[in-house]
């Protein structure tokens, strides 16, 4: 049963509505809206990012949930008897579209499972999804962690699993589909455990209209090494791919680069290798006013890209002492070249707490969404660009029990809730115009509406 309730162990969805032309170059604020929670889901649900799939607000995918194995020595009659929970993901959908001042009223309708996966599978921690009511989960930790792609179709409250997808040449380790990116007809796929550990991506495609993918490609670095976690972050646009190898050490150790691959008439070439210009300064012997205690400075934790831009995030980029976290904004040319454009800071306000990195996500309408996580407390940050440089235009922190209304307060209060968790941007995911963030049984819903101001239109 899905509840829409404010309470920790739950879901934030973060809503991005796109409008008409009048609209797109208003700087229009996010909000908060409310949280999920789906009660029969175990821990892990709430730490993939979620999804909508087909056209409008009618279908919303999240999860996941690993599953249990259970007690299956124990006799069911037994009182200690646990029965297993098969792993899978969570179905919800809108029949409004949306409701007053753009919040949103989701019901669960489904959970979709595998015909094999079982617990531990990690089943469901990546998904993507598209317009044609296609969902592709990955179980990246299936069969000794050589990792396995289910492919869905159906709408609504009806899917039907139609392929499963499975590299012949990856062994044991290989973590096919940790991370996947797709668009449009095509999909690549990471393997950063592939090729001796050195790490691969695998492209797919599908007839227009069509069900079934076809593999069409594999990509690896000209220079690759073992060990570079190539392939780990990826990202796709039309028939440009970027490939991040957050451990390569082109300018120092693991001081991370990001790889650019092109693809014509089902040939794929690398095009060109991104590099941070001013990790020389840090990594060469220098190391002035280098705060170590915050960690290794790496390019390429996280990537996104849009028809225009290439955005990659540093972690632990201590320039001026101030701000921790940056990310580097690539621009495309009509050569298929992509230069430095700008490098946007953003800052973690804590002196003390450690942060697991940079990660992005930017939509088609230029909007780029940067989160700041850490163990205690993360938060987002939103830039835009209206064509003359990137600038930030807000920042999201979660949400605090004093800023709820009484009543709320005291419905969670009554259900043994006193806290929502400061963790929830350490899962995000920017899809069909939504922002998706959450952490460990949780996702928070934000939009950025703006009553009466404009015509909503998905794309």
């Amino acid at each position: 049963m899905l509840r829409i309730i404010f309470i920790s162990k739950a879901i934030f969805i973060f809503t991005l509505l796109t409008f008409k032309q009048n609209c797109q170059s208003q700087n229009l604020q996010w909000s908060f809206q409310s949280i999920l929670q789906v009660d029969e889901a175990g821990d892990n649900y709430g730490i993939s990012p979620a999804e909508i799939v087909g056209r409008g607000f009618q279908t919303l995918i999240s999860g996941f949930d690993d599953g249990t194995v259970g007690t299956p020595t124990l006799p069911i009659n037994s009182s200690a008897y646990v029965a297993p929970r098969k792993p899978g993901i969570y179905i919800h959908t809108t029949d409004a579209g949306f409701a007053g001042r753009g919040h949103f009223v989701w019901s669960q309708q489904a959970k979709l499972v595998s015909r094999d996966a079982v617990a531990g599978d990690k089943f469901g921690k990546w998904m993507v999804s598209d317009l044609n009511y296609t969902i592709i989960v990955s179980s990246p930790y299936a069969e000794n962690k050589r990792g396995f792609l289910y492919v869905f179709n159906g709408t609504l409250r009806h899917w039907s699993q139609v392929q499963k997808l499975m590299p012949a040449d990856i062994g044991g380790g290989g973590y096919f589909g940790e991370y996947m990116s797709l668009h449009k007809n095509r999909m690549v796929v990471g393997a950063r455990g592939a090729v001796g550990n050195s790490g691969a991506a695998y492209v797919y495609e599908r007839d227009q209209g069509g069900i079934f993918w076809s593999r069409q490609g594999k990509l690896v670095a000209r220079d690759f090494g073992a060990n570079n976690n190539f392939a780990a972050k990826l990202a796709l646009y039309g028939d440009t791919t970027v490939i991040t190898a957050s451990n390569d050490d082109t300018k120092g150790v693991q001081s991370g680069s990001a790889y650019v691959f092109k693809g014509s008439s089902g040939q794929w070439s690398q095009q060109q290798k991104l590099i941070a210009v001013d990790m020389e300064y840090y990594r060469q012997g220098i190391r002035q006013n280098l705060d170590v205690s915050f960690g290794q400075r790496t390019l390429g934790r996280s990537v996104s890209i849009n028809k225009d831009n290439i955005a990659i995030g540093i972690n632990n980029d201590d320039q001026n002492k101030t701000n921790r976290e940056s990310v580097y904004i690539f621009q495309g040319s009509s050569t298929n070249r992509w230069s430095l454009q700008q490098k946007l800071f953003y800052k973690n306000d804590s002196t003390t707490q450690t942060t697991y990195g940079a990660d992005v996500a930017m939509d088609r309408n230029n909007t780029l969404i940067a989160s700041i996580v850490g163990p205690v407390e993360s938060k987002a940050y939103i830039f835009k660009t209206f064509g003359n440089g990137w600038s930030l235009q807000q920042a999201l922190s979660t949400v605090d029990m004093n800023q709820l209304s009484t009543s709320t307060q005291s419905q969670l209060t009554s259900s043994g809730v006193k806290t929502i968790p400061k963790n929830s941007f350490s899962h995000r995911g920017l899809s069909g115009g939504n922002l998706f963030t959450g952490s460990q049984k949780s996702l928070q819903i934000r939009s950025e509406y703006q009553n009466g101001s404009c015509l909503l239109i998905w794309l």
